[in-house]
C-alpha cells in the first residue's frame, strides 16, 4: 500500500502520530514512513552537495519522546543500508543538532532531530539540518516527494555508527561562547556568579542546560526542576504557550525568590540576555521575578474586551520604573490601582513602540495584601 506522507507535512517540519493509546488518532509516523522519509532526505542531500551517500556524514539525534529510540532505529538502519557514516548523538536539542553540521570532529554533510516540538506525547516527528541550517518548506515538499515515489537508493557495503556527545560537547560550545561574550574579569571562568536562575524543563531535553551550562558558570540554579527526561511528561507539557507549563514556572521563580530589580533591565541587559540564545528547545524565553512593585499611576485596561492591562510600574526597591503589558489579566486592575504592591513575573521583550526600550511581558501578577471585599 502506498504511503500517504503530505499529510505529516507541518511547514518546514515534519510531523505525526508514533504511539497508539489515543482514540481517533491512529500512528501515522511509524517505522516505514520514517524510512521512507530518510531514503528521501539521502537522496535530496546527494542532489544538494554532490556526494554518493557512501561520501556522506549524517547526524541523528532525538528529544525525550517515548518513541524515539523506534524511530532512531528506522533512520539509522536506512543509512546503514545506503553506505552512510551515522553519528548516533542520543539525547539532543535542536540547535545543537544543527551545529554538528559545524563542529570540528563533526562536520556532517546532514542532520536529523527526531522531535515534535511541544506537541502532545504521542506526538513525533523530524527536522532536517544541511550545512546552510534548516530545510524549509518547499525542501520538505521534495523530500516527501521522492520518498512517495518509492526511491529507492543504491546497493552499498554498509555504513557505520558513531555514537557521539554532541550535548557534551555543544554544552562546552555555550559555556566558551558566553564565557567570551560576558567578559567579566573579576571571576572569567564563572560570569554567571551571584544570579539565581530557576529552570523548568518540563521533563524534555533542556534540562542539560541547567546542569551543564548554567550551573559551570556559576549560576545557582536551586529550586530548577523537571530536568530529567521523561517522554511521558509527567507535570506539564514541554511548551512555552502552555498555561500550567507557565503557572509552574512563575511558582518556581516565586517560591526560590529568584528576583531581579528593575534597575538591572536595561537595553544592555536585553542585548546581552539574546546573545544567550537559544535558550533551550524551541528557544522558549526566560521568565524572571520581581517583588513588590507598583502602579506609577497611569495603568490601564486595554484590548476589545477589556481584558488586558497596560503598565506602568515602579520597583519599590530601586525606585525604578518601566512598562509592561498582562494579557487576559485585567481582573487585577482594581488592586493595582490601590497603589498597593504586588509581584510579576515576566518575560522581557523589546518595546516595538518605543525604540530601544524594552517591555515586560508578564506571566502572574500577585498581590501582597488580599483584595478588600466591598
Amino acid at each position: 500500500m502506498a504511503l500517504e506522507l503530505k499529510k505529516l507535512q507541518n511547514g518546514s517540519d515534519i510531523r505525526g502520530v508514533s504511539l497508539d493509546g489515543v482514540p481517533g488518532e491512529p500512528i501515522t509516523l511509524g517505522k516505514e514512513e520514517a524510512r521512507a522519509l530518510t531514503r528521501g532526505f539521502i537522496l535530496w542531500l546527494q542532489d544538494k552537495t554532490g556526494k554518493l551517500p557512501t561520501e556522506m556524514r549524517i547526524s541523528v539525534g532525538h528529544d525525550s519522546r517515548i518513541s524515539a529510540d523506534a524511530l532512531t532505529d528506522a533512520l539509522i538502519y536506512t543509512m546503514m543500508e545506503a553506505g552512510i557514516r551515522v553519528f548516533d548523538c542520543g539525547l539532543a536539542s535542536t540547535p545543537a543538532m544543527f551545529m554538528s553540521t559545524m563542529f570540528e570532529g563533526y562536520k556532517c554533510d546532514g542532520a536529523i532531530m527526531i522531535t515534535a516540538s511541544h506537541l502532545p506525547s504521542n506526538r513525533n516527528g523530524f527536522k532536517y539540518f544541511s550545512k546552510d541550517g534548516g530545510l524549509d518548506k518547499k525542501d520538505i515538499s521534495r523530500i516527501i516527494e521522492l520518498a512517495e515515489a518509492g526511491a529507492q537508493l543504491p546497493s552499498s557495503l554498509p555504513g557505520s555508527v558513531d555514537e557521539r556527545d554532541l550535548i557534551g560537547d555543544y554544552s562546552s560550545y555555550l559555556r566558551n561562547k558566553i564565557i567570551a561574550e560576558v567578559a567579566d574579569e573579576e571571576d572569567p571562568e564563572h560570569p554567571l556568579k551571584g544570579l539565581k536562575i530557576v529552570v523548568d524543563a518540563g521533563n524534555g531535553a533542556g534540562g542539560f542546560y541547567a546542569t551543564r551550562i548554567l550551573e559551570p558558570l556559576g549560576a545557582d540554579i536551586t529550586g530548577s526542576q523537571f530536568l530529567e527526561p521523561d517522554g511521558n511528561f509527567p507535570n506539564h507539557q514541554p511548551n512555552p504557550e502552555n498555561k500550567a507549563a507557565m503557572a509552574s514556572i512563575s511558582k518556581a521563580v516565586i517560591d526560590n525568590n529568584a528576583d531581579l530589580d528593575f534597575k538591572d533591565i536595561t537595553p544592555k541587559f536585553f542585548r546581552d540576555l539574546k546573545k544567550f540564545q537559544p535558550f533551550g528547545p524551541d528557544n522558549s524565553k526566560p521568565i524572571f521575578r520581581t517583588r513588590n512593585v507598583y502602579d506609577y499611576g497611569t495603568s490601564k485596561v486595554v484590548g476589545r474586551g477589556h481584558e488586558h492591562i497596560k503598565l506602568e510600574l515602579i520597583d519599590s526597591k530601586s525606585g525604578h520604573p518601566l512598562n509592561g503589558i498582562a494579557f487576559g489579566q485585567s481582573s487585577y486592575v482594581s488592586y493595582i490601582k490601590t497603589k498597593k504592591s504586588f509581584d510579576i513575573c515576566y518575560t522581557i521583550e523589546e518595546n516595538n513602540f518605543k525604540q530601544g526600550d524594552v517591555l515586560l511581558q508578564i506571566e502572574s501578577i500577585k498581590p501582597n495584601q488580599p483584595e478588600q471585599k466591598a
